[in-house]
């Protein structure tokens, strides 16, 4: 009997499970997209393949692991290097990457095996040609649905302009290996599953593949008990009556000035990139004004009641007086936007005069008043907060996903004053997520370190989740696609999935044994509710059951593969760029040309179309065709 210890290799075959052998045997032999559910080890088997590839790896040939968003760069990163010992670099916009030189990219990219990266970064990357996609070994995308749901999302674009252009040329291009817990977004009827499957398939170069044994696999993967929560409408009290009525007049006013100022602006200014420019800080402003304080208020009245008020207004006010102080230039008419900001503020100022007819003070009051101000949808969630940890010897992790950052932080405010002044909530610990950079420019320096501040703040979030010091996250979807909460029991959709791939996203949050997953849907709608829910669920035994049976004599989607505009087209690993690319990059360009406080470059451009060419697919990116 052999006394040599086994290598990490060999290891790691002993710790998978054997529907993860099976697959990774099955992506060794070709391209392939695994299709398992959420918690299933998607991830153990690309880091896998990645090890079973190490020899490659070695040479000057790269492994490339493709992520969705930011809060999955870092988390990806650490998984490969902890688990392969090879060297990862990881990169997002927020890293400052668009300013890197020629020179910095070929550094990065020669001190690492493996690099993760946010899709767009890596199209970037290939546009620019600082790497060509014939130097990677293996091409790993998670959550590969994406690349069905629309021809410029940066996964289609990299397997449409780059992969198979090359491949058509005679090529070296890398083994393709997809991840996926939904490979259709929203529900579908069987004809339709087969043809977006077969799109998937064309799209990805690849073959799906999942399980042999289904029930094998529910020997590790949670299959929550999913149930359904139904609350009544809450009657709405003559003050929330009155404040979305202040609400209302507010945005139409704010509505007549943009228009107003919209008709100076063409009648006014004749430069053109001077119109453009003072059109979109006038956009900004009124998005500002209107969606994100005006809108957040009313809907916040309305979903949880007027106690989102009394604890958020606060913040919306200072949201308004940093727009009011701020030192950037104004492009449009000071005077329109002083009426704007006063508009805001007035109304503000009324809303305060109503509400201080509450007496709610945060940390302060008590539970009765707390009660009678919050919505009946809020109070049947703290209710079955109450049920679902009424059960002592289980601790509970709970995940409530809602809609908007707005109602995230909002319900969590709320939800930590039920924890203070309800005896039966008083073990809850809550805290909120949302998408780091949503809203923000990672290519503008001035909004990078915010971004990075709340990439941090997810981190943490996430940390203290994973180690009890929180054991409840009010998040936007943000947590559902990738995000590791193993440790989550409960998962509560207090707003209903908008989509099938969000319904089997956040149903996989419950990743811990045994868990629930809850629905909630109100009594008005809760019939349209019910069968949504129903769809759903049957898509998700479709996609099972399909991904078992495939026709031999299905037809293929036929994959576009006209060319796109090459800067050197006889060269097939030349820097290239589509339609919707080259709006970007000229975005890009403008940003790095210095000019003074008081200027801010906008481009605007005259439409020729020319048929019969190259430049008809630079057009129809653009929006002329």
């Amino acid at each position: 009997m052999s006394s040599e210890t086994p290598d990490e290799g060999e290891l790691d075959i002993l710790r998978s499970r054997p529907y993860q052998r099976e697959l990774l045997e099955k992506a060794k032999k070709g391209n392939t997209i695994v299709y398992l559910g959420t918690g299933s080890g998607k991830t153990f088997i690309a880091v896998m393949l990645i090890k079973e590839m190490r020899e490659q790896l070695k040479t000057k040939k790269k492994a490339i692991f493709l992520v969705n968003s930011v809060a999955l760069v870092d988390q990806q990163a650490e998984a490969i290097r902890i688990s392969t010992g090879l060297s990862v670099g990881s990169y997002c916009g927020a890293d400052g990457v668009d300013s890197w030189s020629p020179a910095k990219w070929s550094e990065e990219i020669s001190g690492h095996q493996v690099l993760v990266l946010v899709h767009q970064v890596f199209l970037d990357v290939l546009t620019h040609s600082y790497f060509s996609l014939s130097h990677a070994a293996l091409l790993i995308m998670d959550e590969c649905h994406h690349a069905q749901i629309t021809k410029s999302h940066p996964y289609s674009t990299i397997m449409r302009d780059w992969y198979h252009q090359l491949k058509r040329m005679g090529q070296q291009v890398p083994r393709v290996l997809g991840l996926s817990a939904c490979l259709v977004v929203k529900t579908v009827k069987p004809e339709k599953f087969r043809l977006e499957k077969n799109n998937l398939e064309t799209i990805m170069d690849c073959k799906v593949e999942t399980t042999e044994d289904l029930y094998a696999i529910l020997q590790y993967v949670t299959n929550p008990d999913e149930e359904v929560l139904v609350y009544e409408s809450s009657e709405k009290l003559e003050l929330s009556n009155a404040i979305l009525s202040l609400v209302d007049q507010a945005v139409t006013q704010l509505e007549t000035l943009n228009e107003q100022e919209l008709l100076q602006l063409n009648q006014n200014i004749s430069n053109k990139n001077t119109k453009q420019t003072a059109k979109m800080d006038l956009k900004k402003d009124l998005k500002l004004l209107k969606n994100d304080i005006f809108r957040n208020i009313a809907d916040g009245i309305e979903d949880l009641g007027l106690i989102s008020l009394q604890l958020m207004l606060g913040g919306l006010k200072e949201m308004v007086r940093r727009q009011e102080q701020r030192s950037e230039s104004v492009f449009y008419g000071i005077l329109t936007r002083k009426k704007m900001i006063n508009v805001t503020k007035n109304c503000f100022a009324e809303i305060e005069k109503m509400s201080s007819q509450i007496c709610y003070e945060y940390g302060k009051s008590n539970i009765h008043l707390l009660k009678n101000l919050s919505s009946k949808k809020v109070l049947k969630l703290t209710d079955q907060l109450k049920i679902s940890s009424a059960d002592v010897s289980v601790e509970k992790r709970a995940i409530v996903f809602v809609e908007k950052k707005f109602t995230a932080e909002s319900l969590c405010k709320i939800l930590k004053e039920f924890s203070r002044l309800d005896q039966s909530l008083n073990h809850m610990e809550p805290d909120f997520a949302y998408s780091p950079g949503s809203n923000l420019n990672c290519k503008d320096p001035r909004q990078r370190d915010l971004i990075n501040h709340e990439r941090k703040k997810l981190k943490d979030t996430l940390a203290n989740f994973k180690a009890g010091t929180s054991n409840t996250i009010v998040s936007t979807s943000v947590i559902e696609e990738g995000l590791d909460v193993r440790s989550c029991n409960l998962v509560i959709k207090f707003d209903f999935p908008q989509t099938f791939r969000s319904y089997v996203q956040s149903k996989g949050r419950a990743r811990a044994k045994p868990s629930q997953y809850i629905l909630m849907m109100s009594q008005t709608d809760q019939m349209m509710k019910r069968r949504q829910y129903q769809e759903f669920q049957a898509v998700e035994e479709l996609s099972l059951r399909e991904c078992h049976f495939t026709k031999e004599d299905e037809s293929l989607f036929q994959f576009d593969t006209a060319p796109p505009y090459l800067a050197e087209p006889d060269n097939p690993e030349s820097a290239r760029i589509n339609g919707s690319q080259a709006l970007q990059l000229v975005y890009k360009y403008i940003q790095k040309i210095p000019v003074d406080r008081f200027t801010r470059l906008t481009p605007v451009w005259v439409l020729e179309k020319v048929t019969g060419s190259d430049q008809d697919d630079l057009f129809a990116g653009l929006g002329a065709s």
